[in-house]
């Protein structure tokens, strides 16, 4: 872990200003089938059964092939770049920013994993609860979400930018609903 001057908030805030114009994505695969938790549960917080942990963690491997079906042929490809949590970097961790890069466009995603012990989720829990991030304690982990009268992208549900703190592990995406589409190792 690295920190960096508070420039990475000042990058966070563009960034969460970025996805204001992404969308949504279809958890369900390719024939039509949802693997989606109900409206208004989270992700299941064990590690997926059919992530292979000796595949390489890419921006192809973290998110379901489904979802990276979904993204190449909405003619989105990824850009992988370090997993900054404020002005914290996760060294081990990984962020993948989906998008048309060769076009102007607001329609971009944001999914992240890192690796986490539990003193440095608290510490990182607090920061985003300081920074006026909404914490939701629930049985598959805690929850940090963008105050939704502020969050620039919302789900169904209306939540926007979210983190999920699990046991020994975090993960964010553009909504919370796309948590869901992470696969956890």
């Amino acid at each position: 872990m690295r920190t960096r001057p508070r420039t990475a908030l000042a990058i966070t805030a563009t960034l969460t200003l970025l996805l204001a114009g992404c969308a949504e994505l279809d958890p369900a695969g390719p024939n039509g089938s949802s693997g989606s938790p109900s409206a208004g549960a989270g992700p299941d917080a064990t590690t997926d059964p059919g992530v292979d942990p000796t595949l390489p963690l890419d921006c192809t491997t973290l998110v379901t092939p489904a979802t990276v079906g979904q993204l190449e042929e909405a003619g989105l490809s990824a850009r992988e770049d370090p997993f900054y949590i404020g002005e914290t970097e996760l060294t081990d961790g990984i962020q993948c920013i989906w998008a048309d890069f060769t076009a102007p466009s607001g329609n971009i995603l944001l999914f992240a994993w890192a690796p986490v012990d539990d003193q440095l989720a608290q510490t990182l829990q607090d920061n985003l609860v300081a920074l006026g991030m909404e914490r939701d304690d629930a049985p598959e982990g805690v929850y940090l979400t963008d105050d939704p009268e502020n969050a620039p992208v919302v789900d169904a549900e209306g939540f926007g930018f979210t983190y999920l703190f699990g046991d020994g592990w975090v993960i964010a995406a553009d909504t919370r609903a796309n948590l869901a589409l992470i696969q956890r190792r």
